[in-house]
């Protein structure tokens, strides 16, 4: 398994990139900080467009561009490029994510360790799954590359068509999901 930090997205709603955000340290880094905790290679998705001011903080060799083979837009677009070139189970934390504790980290382990034949292991709060800390098995992101191409993006559509396991949100953890996505 590898760890995949998404920083990729559009920030519109931010205005500024947020994998960038935060002090003392960037928020990508401290995403990066969290999966090296649990011991997981970590790899950075990012855009075309943020590949010369990711390269100033960060090697080369761990930043993930997106795919061009990959006519998807999206957090999945991320997910499925890391896949393509690793083709691994990926644990994916969301930059924009700065609140996820170790603790969180360790019980999406151990669900994806003692319940085998998942496709992705989630959290959910009332209903509502948080698909952008999550464990994605190399045999649920094969599913997902066969429904390509599609016009539906969203994660809850290619969520919909695997074998998910979700874990509940304990209300002392309902801080580590905040998701930062404007000023």
């Amino acid at each position: 398994m590898i760890g995949l930090v998404l920083c990729g997205g559009q920030s519109s709603r931010m205005g500024t990139d947020k994998g960038l955000m935060g002090s003392p340290q960037p928020w990508v880094l401290r995403a990066m900080q969290q999966l090296h905790h649990i011991e997981l290679e970590t790899l950075v998705s990012i855009n075309a467009a943020q590949q010369k001011t990711y390269r100033d903080i960060i090697t080369a060799e761990i930043l993930v561009e997106d795919s061009p083979n990959i006519a998807i837009k999206g957090p999945m677009l991320g997910i499925l490029s890391c896949f393509e070139q690793k083709n691994s189970d990926i644990l994916v934390l969301a930059c924009d994510m700065p609140f996820i504790s170790n603790t969180i980290l360790e019980i999406l382990l151990a669900a994806y360790r003692q319940n085998p034949n998942f496709d992705v292991y989630l959290f959910e709060k009332d209903g509502n799954i948080e698909p952008l800390c999550g464990i994605y098995t190399s045999k649920g992101l094969k599913k997902t590359q066969d429904l390509l191409p599609t016009n539906n993006f969203s994660m809850k559509f290619f969520l919909s068509k695997l074998n998910v396991f979700t874990l509940p949100i304990a209300e002392d953890f309902y801080k580590d999901f905040t998701n930062v996505n404007s000023k």
